[in-house]
């Protein structure tokens, strides 16, 4: 039970920072972005180059946020834990990565083509449609998840 507890908050430190690392990212490197991250009218305005940055950057700050909030919560609730049982606990909160393995050139298009598709859900967030994606949800399935549901679904509860 212990494990489980340490776990879940090792994955919301790691959303939360992962999120700022990559709007932080972002923003040193001196791209037009807002904080959240761009809706469809913004995403559809920059060129392929810029949207690619966008989501490399993205996943990369994500990805480095969440192993860095894995390590943080190891170290606090395993202290003396070293060798196979700390690689073992790094594992199991590592596989908890909200976007790990994907093709991000996909990733680009499938953003695209929901906002070209559905110029009535241009508001949506980009990031909130990365996580949607990464949860193995297809374009079309996102789309009737917020027809059905309104944008609470997407995640964010606005």
């Amino acid at each position: 039970m212990k494990t489980r507890s340490w776990c879940g908050i090792a994955c919301v430190v790691a959303l939360a920072v992962g999120a700022l690392s990559g709007a932080f990212y972002i923003r040193t490197a001196r791209v037009d972005v807002p904080f959240a991250g761009p809706n469809g009218d913004n995403w559809l305005r920059w060129s392929k180059s810029q949207r690619d940055f966008y989501v490399t950057a993205y996943v990369q700050g994500l990805m480095l946020g969440f192993s860095r909030g894995c390590e943080s919560a190891i170290s606090s609730a395993l202290p003396l834990v070293d060798g196979p049982e700390k690689v073992a606990a790094s594992n199991r909160c590592g596989s908890h990565n909200p976007l790990s393995s994907h093709d991000s050139i996909k990733l680009v298009d499938s953003i695209t083509e929901f906002y070209k598709g559905n110029p009535d859900e241009r508001f949506v967030w980009a990031s909130d449609i990365l996580l949607k994606l990464h949860a193995g949800l297809s374009v079309k399935q996102i789309h009737e998840l917020y027809l059905r549901d309104g944008y609470g679904a997407m995640g964010r509860g606005r």
